[in-house]
């Protein structure tokens, strides 16, 4: 993981080919990975609502602070901070509730955040989720047709904002990142961390860490700079106001709940 002035011209285009920028810049996304998994351990541990919670925030506030406590992290902190307390508070409080009070949360703390381009990016890829899926049931419990579909909505919601903002898109970025994200986000940044706790302990153990680290990141971007290699992945050029209002109009009746739209 790196800041993005540590990364060159040439990767960091491989990475815009790709979408995968997030993964491979130390960004809010990480601080989310970090929180999922120690809630999830915690949870499989039967620790308390109020006991989790405690773990989780202390955690992820010792990893944020590790990463450099930058802005995106910040937000990340932050968003994840009203969604922990939110749900050990054990009361039928809405995700659409926790989702306005951490971007509101995010704003009294960083007024200024509405000008940073990662504030709308971030808060407009939880709100695909959250407008696609609300009064869905799903049908399936499998983990990978899920996933399909969590990051093929992400992929569909934010085709708008990514044409808006950054003036480019990439059209493979939701199969590399299907495939990237948990790659990344089950294998790496744990590892990473039983890196930075085992450094404390024994050196032998860290460096073996390092070692794995490094190859699984390799690997990665390995794959990610053979799909960045096709001509055709990726589409660079300022949108059109009418291009962009067909865009929204598209992706807000494509991911339209159950029951918003007529038959």
């Amino acid at each position: 993981m790196a800041t993005r002035r540590q990364i060159g011209s040439e990767a960091w285009q491989a990475l815009s080919k790709t979408g995968t920028n997030h993964l491979f810049v130390i960004s809010g996304l990480h601080v989310g990975m970090v929180a999922s998994l120690i809630y999830k351990i915690l949870s499989l541990l039967a620790f308390s609502s109020a006991s989790r919670s405690i773990a989780t925030l202390f955690a992820t506030g010792a990893y944020a602070a590790i990463a450099g406590w930058g802005l995106p992290v910040q937000r990340a902190f932050v968003m994840t901070a009203v969604v922990v307390v939110g749900t050990s508070l054990q009361r039928n409080i809405s995700v659409a509730t926790m989702f306005f009070s951490a971007l509101f949360a995010v704003l009294i703390i960083e007024p200024f955040a509405v000008l940073n381009i990662g504030f709308w990016l971030s808060f407009a890829a939880v709100f695909s989720l959250l407008y696609a899926f609300s009064g869905r049931v799903p049908l399936v419990s499998n983990w990978l047709i899920s996933s399909v579909r969590s990051q093929w909505v992400v992929y569909i919601g934010m085709l708008p904002w990514m044409l808006y903002l950054l003036h480019q898109l990439s059209w493979i970025s939701w199969v590399v990142n299907l495939a990237a994200i948990p790659w990344i986000g089950l294998l790496a940044v744990p590892m990473v961390l039983v890196t930075i706790v085992s450094s404390f302990f024994t050196i032998s153990i860290a460096s073996l860490g390092l070692t794995l680290c490094s190859q699984l990141l390799n690997l990665a971007w390995a794959v990610i700079d053979w799909f960045a290699q096709w001509n055709f992945v990726h589409y660079s050029a300022p949108p059109t106001l009418v291009l962009l209002s067909v865009a929204m109009i598209g992706v807000l009746a494509l991911l339209a709940p159950r029951g918003l739209l007529p038959k």
